[in-house]
């Protein structure tokens, strides 16, 4: 981020600053109409994701943190088979960036498993560069797309947390990203129906 001069870990001694707010109080304080929503983060693919014609490089992730309140009792996160129909589809290209796949069998549902080249943040965020498109559950994966202006669709549960909705399809946050939520508690066919749609109007 060039807006950046610093960033300083917790115990670090601060350099000098002539005001401080806690990270938190800032949506109170900026007025949304002042909120820019370029790209503000930015990476390098590797060089194996290199763009191949005619074909969407679309990068997933269907299940949040396991202890997350949102996973064991309002079902933030998606079965991963929801994804299926689009691994089969030979103009696709789709991409686990799940850090944790855990006990999945990917490859046997077309999905190439790249968790093994995630070591930190910044690995995904050079895995999204390479990516046409983000399709993921609310995942911090969600954020990363929006702020690198990363195309991406956001799967929501039907009791989503509110601050991603402004309008239908719209997220507040980010212009690169709509939203998809479950119009009733559990249904993920619905959502992904919407998405199936939404992604054969990109090829």
């Amino acid at each position: 981020m060039p807006e950046i001069d610093d960033a300083c870990a917790l115990g670090d001694e601060y350099p000098a600053f002539d005001c401080q707010a806690p990270l938190m109080t800032l949506p109170g304080l900026i007025p949304p109409d002042a909120i820019d929503h370029q790209p503000y983060l930015f990476a390098s693919p590797p060089d194996h994701l290199d763009k191949k014609s005619g074909v969407l490089n679309i990068g997933i992730a269907w299940a949040g943190r396991a202890r997350h309140e949102m996973d064991p009792h309002r079902h933030r996160s998606c079965p991963v088979e929801m994804f299926a129909p689009l691994a089969n589809q030979p103009d696709y290209h789709v991409f686990s960036l799940q850090p944790d796949p855990r006990t999945v069998d990917l490859s046997g549902l077309g999905i190439r498993d790249l968790s093994t080249e995630i070591n930190h943040f910044g690995d995904t965020a050079a895995l999204v560069a390479g990516m046409d498109i983000i399709i993921t559950v609310d995942t911090a994966l969600a954020h990363l797309a929006g702020a690198m202006g990363k195309p991406g669709m956001v799967l929501l549960a039907y009791t989503a947390d509110w601050r991603w909705r402004q309008a239908p399809g719209e997220s507040s946050w980010y212009d690169s990203l709509n939203i998809y939520q479950q119009p009733s508690p559990g249904d993920w066919s619905t959502v992904f129906d919407h998405v199936l749609k939404a992604v054969s109007t990109l090829k």
